[in-house]
């Protein structure tokens, strides 16, 4: 009997592994090369260093901002980078930020945004933007509720302040699950981190793209992230098409690594350059 068990526990585990290894060769594909870091011209820069920006974030937010004190250029252009909320401190070149609300609270994030440009930020800055995180859609997200919401929430402030310009921003990704990560989510953990909380943002990425893409206002890390600029392929999970953050980015599941921060500190500069002049 003992040995029949045995067998039967054997068996069972070279199954749970199996499914395992199969799960995470379809869900991590490596990149035969690694993403390219497409730094900002001097031009860029230079236009960039004329302007007032405030950027409301959290964690993946200061990884942009590592980056961009990263560039090449920066210091030479001028350009300042400080945590403030005080309009005051704002002059041009600078960009300023700050930690605006709570993780997985999306609203409390957009009602804190509203309460400083009302409170004198948004005239203070030639543009501003919040950036919601990948902790604030998953797939327990009512996307199409978040997304009008934030889309509300800027057009709003755009008709009450139409001396500046206001940014659209993509929701960042999480990388794809490794096998620690993959057998972490079949014991409950590792929540908001599979491939069906990606396919969730993706939604709303997707959305935000169609809405605003032609619009020279979408700050796309996103794209960055996941190197659709370089020919990444979607995923799919259950029907759904999605992208996820490159490994050759990654700092660990959710944030950026020195790489991706200037990757996509680059394309802020890029994208606020590209409104600035009108293409």
């Amino acid at each position: 009997m003992r040995i029949v068990t045995m067998r039967r526990l054997v068996a069972a585990a070279i199954v749970v592994a199996s499914i395992a290894i199969v799960v995470v060769v379809w869900e991590r594909t490596v990149r035969p090369d690694p993403l390219a870091v497409v730094e900002p011209t001097t031009a860029e820069l230079q236009s960039f260093a004329t302007t007032t920006v405030f950027f409301g974030h959290q964690s993946v937010g200061a990884n942009v901002l590592e980056g961009l004190a990263a560039l090449d250029g920066v210091d030479a252009a001028g350009i300042r980078i400080i945590e403030s909320t005080d309009a005051g401190s704002v002059a041009p070149g600078t960009v300023a930020h700050a930690y605006i609300g709570v993780n997985g609270a999306p609203q409390s994030k957009l009602d804190a945004f509203v309460e400083l440009m009302d409170s004198g930020m948004a005239e203070a800055v030639d543009f501003a933007l919040l950036k919601l995180c990948y902790v604030d859609i998953d797939a327990h997200t009512d996307v199409a509720a978040v997304l009008a919401a934030y889309t509300d929430t800027i057009a709003g402030l755009q008709a009450r302040h139409p001396e500046t310009t206001f940014l659209y921003a993509t929701v960042p990704l999480a990388t794809a699950r490794d096998l620690k990560a993959t057998v972490k989510s079949w014991l409950g953990r590792d929540a908001g981190m599979g491939p069906e909380d990606n396919v969730a943002r993706q939604q709303f990425n997707a959305a935000l793209r169609e809405q605003f893409a032609d619009t020279g206002l979408l700050f796309d890390i996103a794209a960055v992230e996941s190197g659709m600029d370089q020919s990444a392929s979607a995923r799919t999970h259950n029907g759904a098409d999605y992208y996820v953050l490159d490994d050759s980015f990654a700092a660990d599941p959710g944030h950026l690594n020195a790489d991706g921060a200037r990757a996509a500190a680059a394309e802020l500069v890029r994208t606020i350059d590209a409104a600035r002049s009108g293409t």
